[in-house]
This record gives C-alpha cells, structure tokens and sequence, in this order.
C-alpha cells in the first residue's frame, strides 16, 4: 500500500510537471488554442482515477500561478480558473474503471480504448470549460453593456477554446491507441478491480 501511494504522489506530480512544460513550450490564444497540454492530467486521471487526476489538475493550475502563467484579476477569479477549473479536468477518472479493464484483456479492443479514452477527455475538458465561461461573464466582462452580450462573449471565446483544444487532444489521443496499454495501464488498480467483480458476482 506504501508503495502504491509513493507511486501515485510521483505520477501526480510528473504528470502536472508534463503539463506544465507543455503549457510553456506550445503558446496559445484566449480563443484559439492548438494545443495537447491537458493530455497528461486526463492520462493520470485514467491510470488512477478522479482523486489523483484532479490533485494533478489542481497542481498544474497552482504550477501556472507559481510561474506567472496565469492571467490574474482577482482571488475569485484566480480560485474559479486555476482552482475549480483544472482539476475538474481529473473527472475523466470517471472512466478509470472502465479504462483499466478494457486493458486487463489479453487483446484490448482498440474501438472501446479509443471510445472511453475519447469520452474521458470531453468530459474533463467540457467541466473545465464551464467553470471558464462562469468566469468570463463574471470577471472578463465588466466593459460589456449587456448581460446578453456578456453571455454571448464568453460562450463564443470559451467555447471556441474548448473545440479547439478538444480536438487538437482527440487527434493525440487517437494516434495514441496502440501504446494505451504501456501508458495508460496500471497493475496497481488490478488488485481492487477484481475485489470489486468478485463481490458483485
């Protein structure tokens, strides 16, 4: 148990730390963002589950502050997009379970790793970007007259931000496939999967 935790701490922060030198090296717009940054927090988030995939979120968003990435208006403001938003990326842990034993199986079915994989990352990515569109018409549009106006700004802007990054990661994500099984599987997780088929058969 020791040893798992030790390995799970190490992989949260290796991973935020991937995330991070990824947000550095590869620049983006407010609206337009090509970019596969987010990535390494929805692979931790499968490999160990929503917990450990929203403490890599929240350790990369703490990370950008730290390095004077963020854009800073306020301590609500930094909470919501920094705080709430990235680690609401390690809800693709929600598909943990699902992920693990897909490749528990001798030949893993490359269409369900690419479908749960894929699932995983919209949902992370969408939650994310809900808690970035709150912001925007909270914080980012005070110069906007209209509450519509307000409201169209920060739908178009985020979610042009979202189907843009969402994208650039599915394309990563799906050329990924064939080495799931060497980066996305973890031993670690086998022992409680199989604790949890045996008390539901």
């Amino acid at each position: 148990m020791q040893n798992k935790n030790l390995r799970m701490i190490l992989e949260i922060a290796l991973f935020a730390a991937i995330a991070m030198i990824l947000d550095l090296i590869i620049p983006s717009t407010h609206s337009v963002k090509i970019t596969v940054k987010m990535l390494p927090i929805v692979f931790l988030a499968l490999r160990w589950g929503v917990l450990p995939g929203m403490a890599g979120g929240l350790l990369w968003g703490i990370l950008q502050i730290i390095l004077g990435e963020a854009y800073i208006l306020s301590a609500p403001q930094v909470f919501i997009e920094y705080i709430l938003a990235f680690s609401c990326i390690g809800l693709a842990g929600l598909f943990h379970k699902k992920m693990q034993r897909a490749l528990s199986r001798k030949e893993p079915v490359k269409s369900d790793l690419a479908m749960i994989a894929t699932m995983a990352l919209i949902t992370g990515s969408f939650i994310r970007y809900i808690w970035h569109m709150i912001a925007g018409y909270v914080f980012w549009s005070e110069n906007i007259e209209s509450v519509k106006a307000a409201i169209i700004n920060t739908i178009s802007v985020n979610g042009l931000a979202f189907i843009t990054e969402t994208v650039t990661s599915l394309i990563l994500l799906w050329i990924m496939i064939p080495s799931f099984k060497q980066l996305l599987r973890n031993p670690a997780s086998m022992p409680e999967l199989r604790a949890e088929e045996n008390a539901n058969a």
